[in-house]
């Protein structure tokens, strides 16, 4: 009789540690996770693409921000791999895997704020579209449509000696 109250007690507290150490699954918006690619909304003939870019940040101004150093990003490392092409040149401008981590001591001074990358994309229409707003995170998401100068940068690129012509 002991022998079972201890077997007993022994399996109880198993059971108890067990479920009590399990992780607890927290369902959130899965919008809060969302990435977008750019998309080309029409090539302009002279060397400039304009496209559909997506940011987050904690206001408005700080997304179409982030927007903007996105779509140049984009354009350098991924190039345009969503929606129609439009005439817009889909490859990256740089096709080197990693260049981003390789080159990360030019990189990271270039897309920093007010960093050299905002010479190539214009600023947004103040449209305010496109604007979801996550009140979990308090983050702010924003599309925003810009002109990236495609050619400029791969100019400077080269000048810089990031891209082989």
């Amino acid at each position: 009789m002991k022998l079972n109250n201890i077997l007993a007690v022994a399996l109880v507290a198993t059971a108890m540690s067990l479920t009590s150490c399990s992780k607890k699954m927290i369902t959130e918006s899965s919008a809060s996770y969302a990435t977008f690619n750019i998309s080309c909304l029409h090539s302009n003939g002279d060397g400039t693409e304009t496209v559909m870019a997506w940011g987050q940040g904690k206001d408005y101004q700080t997304a179409a921000e982030a927007a903007r150093r996105n779509a140049v990003r984009e354009m350098i490392f991924k190039g345009i791999t969503s929606g129609s092409t439009k005439g817009c040149n889909v490859r990256p401008i740089v096709p080197e895997v990693n260049a981003q981590e390789k080159y990360s001591w030019y990189f990271d001074k270039f897309f920093a704020n007010g960093g050299a990358y905002t010479k190539y994309v214009s600023k947004p229409a103040d449209q305010k579209k496109g604007i979801r707003a996550n009140k979990s995170t308090g983050m702010m998401s924003a599309s925003v449509q810009v002109t990236v100068d495609r050619s400029a940068l791969r100019q400077r690129l080269i000048d810089d000696e990031i891209l082989k012509p």
